[in-house]
């Protein structure tokens, strides 16, 4: 599937948000599983059709302005994460009351479904920078390595075989690329707490 330009996303062409909802949509759905798929399966996929809509609303308003689909693919999985999130707050805040004397329900104004323009432009510049440090300091075998087996869940057997590298040289590359990026990461202490909440 054809990767589409960020210039037809903003204006809203609708073959290429379908050809972007085929990246985004596998992106988001391993940031909600990670966090739901445990306690609340059901509601996978909800929480990923919603985090998708807030991106592309974000991008076709305007509110948003991202330099490539790169990082519209990390900027929707940070909402993604942050929605899975809200939803779990919600749902023991909706269990805490059903226990209490006074409830809750449909008080949707304590925890917000819908991201702030603050929210969005943090989780635009934790995409960008994310983006930024992994392009500029891996090259291009190890970062593909790390997509394939981080975001798309592929084992390294699989990637040995795929890209026609040794098992053994696809761990090494992984671990050193992590290390890279780990040791540019915490030279951005924002982005730390981001990745260690979100690592939860």
């Amino acid at each position: 599937m054809v990767k589409p330009d960020m210039l037809s996303l903003e204006n809203a062409d609708s073959y290429s948000w379908g050809c972007a909802y085929y990246w985004l949509g596998s992106q988001a759905l391993v940031a909600v599983k990670r966090r739901l798929d445990t306690h609340f399966p059901a509601d996978v996929d909800d929480i990923v059709v919603t985090a998708i809509k807030q991106a592309a609303d974000a991008v076709t308003t305007g509110k948003c302005k991202l330099s490539s689909f790169e990082e519209l693919i990390a900027f929707t999985s940070v909402i993604a994460d942050r929605r899975a999130k809200d939803h779990i707050r919600r749902m023991e805040a909706n269990r805490r009351a059903a226990s209490a004397t006074e409830t809750i329900e449909g008080r949707t104004d304590l925890v917000s479904i819908t991201p702030s323009p603050l929210e969005l432009a943090d989780a635009q510049d934790v995409a960008r920078l994310l983006v930024d440090l992994a392009t500029t300091y891996l090259r291009e075998t190890p970062l593909q390595l790390l997509k394939d087996h981080y975001l798309d869940g592929r084992t390294q057997e699989d990637l040995a075989n795929r890209h026609g590298i040794p098992l053994g040289t696809v761990g090494v590359t992984l671990s050193r690329a992590l290390k890279t990026l780990r040791k540019e990461i915490e030279k951005h202490p924002g982005l730390m707490k981001e990745l260690k909440e979100a690592l939860r």
